[in-house]
C-alpha cells in the first residue's frame, strides 16, 4: 500500500527505511500487511522537508517495490 500522510506518529516498523516524518505537509508512506490484512509486515515514511505524495505501487518478481508519485 502507498499513499500520503500528515501523521507524525504513523505506524512504522523498526526496520523502516525512514523512521520519522520528513517534513512539509505530507510524506509518502509504504506499508505491507500480512495475508490476513490485520498486521504490519513493513511500514516506512518516504519524504523530505517538502510535501511528498505516493500515488501507485508495483512489486516485481523479486519482491522489489516501485513507488510513483510526486515531491515538492
Amino acid at each position: 500500500i502507498t499513499g500520503d500522510t500528515k501523521s507524525y506518529d504513523f505506524d512504522i516498523t523498526f526496520d523502516a527505511f525512514q523512521t520519522t516524518f520528513g517534513g512539509g505537509d505530507y510524506d509518502v508512506f509504504v506499508t505491507k500487511l500480512n495475508a490476513s490484512g490485520n498486521s504490519l509486515v513493513y511500514s516506512t515514511f518516504l519524504g523530505g522537508n517538502h510535501s511528498d505524495y505516493g500515488s501507485a505501487i508495483a512489486i516485481d518478481a523479486s519482491g522489489q517495490a516501485y513507488i510513483t508519485g510526486y515531491t515538492g
